[in-house]
């Protein structure tokens, strides 16, 4: 089974950090959900085990279309914490494609997520991107379902587990 890969630089909140920050990097908003593995049609939490089949009925509509498209995905699962509607998936990855900006060209025709909040159960959607890691995080910060910014440098392959081609900050307290 596949493991999510992890960011292993953590910086400091954004709007208070006056370093360096990785340039050139892609940055997403950072989810406050579960993260998920769909592969070989089989939902796995972060750690490989399986999904409980009472919490993944949630996401079935949703994965039936991902599931059609045979690949493995790593995916934040939308309300599986319960301060979200629940049932919206977010795909964040594609496990063993290309690098970074190549990897979303399978899914490019997703509609983008709006606030976390407004997600309609059901939906499968991907993850506004920026160049601007300030600027995004700035957006982020107190926005329900949002923690933070996630960056990938544009060329680095899925790694699974912990990758220094990967960096988050967060606004909100672990």
């Amino acid at each position: 089974m596949i493991s999510p890969m992890r960011p292993g630089i953590v910086l400091p909140r954004l709007d208070q950090y006056t370093g360096a920050i990785p340039t050139g990097w892609i940055w997403e908003p950072k989810l406050d959900d579960e993260r998920a593995i769909l592969s070989g049609g089989e939902l796995c939490n972060r750690f490989g085990r399986p999904l409980a089949p009472h919490k993944a009925r949630a996401f079935a509509p949703a994965l039936r279309d991902l599931v059609a498209l045979g690949m493995p995905l790593d995916l934040a699962l939308l309300g599986f914490r319960g301060h979200l509607p629940l049932g919206a998936v977010v795909v964040l990855d594609i496990p063993g494609r290309a690098p970074y900006l190549d990897r979303k060209a399978p899914l490019a025709k997703l509609p983008v997520l709006p606030r976390p909040m407004d997600a309609v159960p059901g939906t499968v959607y991907r993850l506004p991107h920026s160049m601007d890691a300030r600027a995004l995080f700035e957006a982020t910060i107190d926005v329900p379902g949002l923690e933070g910014v996630v960056g990938r440098r544009p060329g680095a392959p899925y790694v699974e587990g912990t990758s220094r081609d990967m960096a988050k900050s967060r606004w909100k307290a672990a």
